[in-house]
């Protein structure tokens, strides 16, 4: 008999669906992975994802706390389901994140990511490669940040896997040819970093499946010269890196990549305001900056609030007005870059 009792379903997937639910005995919450008999070839075979998690114990992947088969019959959202305990995330994905405001503050993102990384160094060091990074398998609880769902993850020396993964976070040569390598979880960490800090709607198809993934073959997807506007040079090298079509040409581990994140300079970060005028907030070490575009009017404003609460004023070095819409952008990204590098 289960010491489980249900609450709410936290989300659900191609193979289940996640749950929130309060374990009677410690009176602590849990998410419980639920999936039906049909999509389990065999429970042995199952089990593996729970055998995987409790492996790789770290501060950076989410805990399993056991499993349990769901009762043939009742009311409960377990009947007739195996079940994978965990550990309960409260704030969700990064995924959620991205819903509820569109991207994340730079730093906030730069530190996910990195610590995500750490997490798919755990998995590489012990043998495995998760095979489905992504934003939505990124889970946070306050500034906890964890990688979950390893549903996917195979061993290395497995190297061909039918399918895995998600399709905007796959890498080429996994659509090209089935073949998985660490170097395939650092394209995905790239990916999702690119999300975070653009916004998902960086990340948008309409075109055929077919279309799709000739477009990830060959680079052309994400499109690599598109870019937030305090988007620096030096960060977007860093992920045009991560995402090289050529698996040789990416970092040669996680660890490299974590590292080169690391010496991207951050002194501000931005967040684009919901105002009728395109507005962007940033926040640094040297207070509040405010960049506003107005294209039908030619002009670029940008201010600063030294204090909080205070007022902004102009910086009128860095206004432009009677402009085209091309000196306005370059103007724009030149300011925002320089402010992110500089808080000034």
């Amino acid at each position: 008999m289960s010491n489980l009792t249900y609450i709410r379903e936290l989300g659900r997937g191609t193979f289940g669906s996640v749950w929130l639910a309060k374990d009677l005995g410690t009176d602590a919450f849990r998410a419980v992975k639920l999936v039906p008999p049909s999509c389990i070839p065999d429970l042995e075979a199952y089990n593996e994802e729970a055998r995987v998690l409790n492996e790789l114990k770290h501060p950076h992947i989410i805990t399993v706390y056991g499993t349990e088969l769901g009762p043939e019959f009742g009311a409960t959202p377990d009947v007739g389901m195996y079940a994978i305990v965990m550990e309960y995330m409260e704030d969700g994905s990064l995924e959620d994140s991205l819903k509820s405001q569109n991207s994340l503050l730079l730093d906030d993102a730069l530190r996910r990511i990195t610590e995500a990384c750490r997490g798919v160094e755990r998995v590489h060091a012990s043998g495995y490669v998760h095979r489905d990074v992504k934003p939505g398998n990124i889970l946070t609880s306050g500034p906890i940040t964890k990688l979950s769902d390893f549903g996917l993850a195979q061993l290395l020396n497995q190297g061909v896997g039918p399918g895995g993964g998600t399709p905007f976070y796959v890498a080429p040569e996994v659509i090209s040819s089935g073949i998985t390598s660490p170097r395939s979880d650092i394209y995905s960490l790239g990916v999702s970093l690119y999300e975070l800090i653009n916004g998902s709607s960086y990340l948008t198809w309409t075109g055929t499946t077919e279309a799709f993934a000739r477009a990830v073959v060959r680079g052309a997807f994400p499109d690599r010269s598109e870019y937030a506007p305090f988007v620096t040079p030096a960060l977007q090298k860093v992920i045009k890196k991560a995402l090289q079509v050529d698996p040789l040409k990416r970092y040669a581990s996680v660890a490299d990549f974590r590292h080169a994140l690391g010496n991207v300079r951050i002194a501000c970060s931005w967040q684009q305001e919901a105002d009728a005028e395109e507005s962007w907030l940033g926040m640094g070490m040297n207070g509040l900056f405010r960049v506003q575009v107005a294209l039908a009017k030619g002009a670029l404003e940008v201010s600063r609030c030294k204090t909080a609460p205070g007022s902004f004023r102009k910086i009128s070095a860095d206004c432009l007005y009677k402009a085209t819409s091309v000196e306005l952008r370059k103007k724009q990204r030149l300011v925002m870059q320089r402010i992110t590098v500089e808080g000034r």
